[in-house]
C-alpha cells in the first residue's frame, strides 16, 4: 500500500513497477496520496462485500457501477479533465445531475427503496 517515491516492490531479485495508495519521498521526508488511494476509498466506503459490478452506459469510460447485495446501487466516476464536468447519472427513473471536480472522483449510492412495515403496537 506504501511505496517509496521510484514505485518499485521490494524484491530485489525481482522489481517491478507498482501502483500504490501512498508513496513516500524518504528524502524530502513527504507522503504523496495517489489517485489509486481515491478509487479505493470511494469503493471500499460504498460497495459491499458480495456486490456485483453492473452494466453502465453513456459517454464517460470512467465510470464503474455496482450493485450491493442489501439492492442499493453504487457509481463512482472520475473525471480526467483539467477543469469541473457537469454530468448526469440515471439509475432507474432517478436522475441527479451534479458536478465532478477536475482531475477528481463522485460517488454516488441510491439507496433501495425500503417498504415500511405494518406492526402491532400490542396493548
Amino acid at each position: 500500500m506504501v511505496l517509496d517515491n521510484i514505485g518499485k516492490n521490494p524484491d530485489t531479485v525481482r522489481p517491478w513497477p507498482q501502483n500504490a495508495l501512498l508513496t513516500v519521498d524518504r528524502t524530502a521526508k513527504t507522503l504523496t496520496v495517489t489517485q489509486a488511494y481515491y478509487v479505493f476509498r470511494h469503493v471500499s466506503q460504498f460497495v459491499a462485500p458480495g456486490a456485483k459490478r453492473v452494466a453502465t452506459t453513456g459517454s464517460s469510460p470512467d465510470t464503474v457501477a455496482f450493485k450491493n447485495p442489501d439492492g442499493s446501487i453504487v457509481a463512482v466516476m472520475y473525471n480526467s479533465g483539467s477543469s469541473a464536468k457537469t454530468t448526469t447519472l440515471a439509475v432507474g427513473t432517478t436522475k441527479l445531475q451534479f458536478s465532478i471536480p477536475a482531475n477528481g472522483f463522485a460517488t454516488v449510492k441510491k439507496w433501495r427503496a425500503r417498504r415500511l412495515l405494518d406492526h402491532d403496537s400490542g396493548g
